[in-house]
């Protein structure tokens, strides 16, 4: 094999090497990748991007999705049920899927347009699955954000107390803005890409690049 061939890397289905340099520990459980995207999510945004890995940061957003649904939603998921049970099952599902347009459409909505932003930005290095991958990471913070806010409100009610509109507020500024910080890692990561056919530097046989 010739020193070009020794030197070219691997390229993915998207067109793009696997990454541009050495990832070190990443996230492989659903566990991981959660807890990754809320603590180390440069590490989370690493393993997002290789293309073995396409999509299940994705899958993991969506199973998070479901359980913060169920978790706030508690009382109007069980009222639309038992009004599909004891009355009429349209009127019980139009119920439930208000409720779930109700809280899922904003943040569907901003998860795309992050998506597609980082798609728009990527120029040359766009992989359109892994940027939503990437998407994804960000969309972590902001649902678990929301879920512990929920029940923490739900629990001060219970004890009497309530957190009131300001600690909603805040809240919210903390998820959103903590998903911007992951964005703008997701946007360094996309410039470590390395695009297929892009020159580098040649390899002996020994391993050692050739200077010029």
């Amino acid at each position: 094999m010739s020193p070009p061939e020794l030197a070219r890397r691997p390229a993915s289905r998207s067109g793009m090497a696997e990454n541009s340099g050495s990832c070190g520990w990443l996230p492989r459980g659903f566990l991981d990748r959660v807890g990754a995207a809320l603590v180390a999510p440069r590490h989370a945004l690493q393993a997002a991007d290789r293309a073995s890995a396409e999509g299940k940061t994705a899958g993991d957003a969506m199973v998070l999705v479901a359980i913060s649904f169920v978790a706030i939603y508690t009382r109007q998921i069980a009222v639309a049920l038992w009004i599909s049970a004891a009355d009429s099952v349209q009127v019980g599902v139009q119920l439930l899927l208000g409720t779930l347009s109700q809280a899922l459409a904003m943040k569907l909505a901003a998860l795309f347009l992050a998506g597609l932003t980082l798609t728009v930005v990527a120029g040359r290095r766009r992989s359109l699955g892994r940027d939503f991958d990437l998407a994804c990471v960000a969309f972590v913070p902001l649902i678990a954000i929301e879920l512990a806010s929920a029940l923490l409100v739900r629990g001060a009610a219970v004890l009497g107390t309530n957190l009131g509109p300001v600690f909603h507020a805040s809240a919210q500024a903390v998820a959103y803005g903590w998903a911007i910080v992951v964005l703008i890692l997701a946007w360094l990561q996309i410039r470590h890409r390395v695009v297929a056919g892009q020159a580098s530097p040649p390899i002996h046989a020994s391993g050692k690049g050739v200077t010029t």
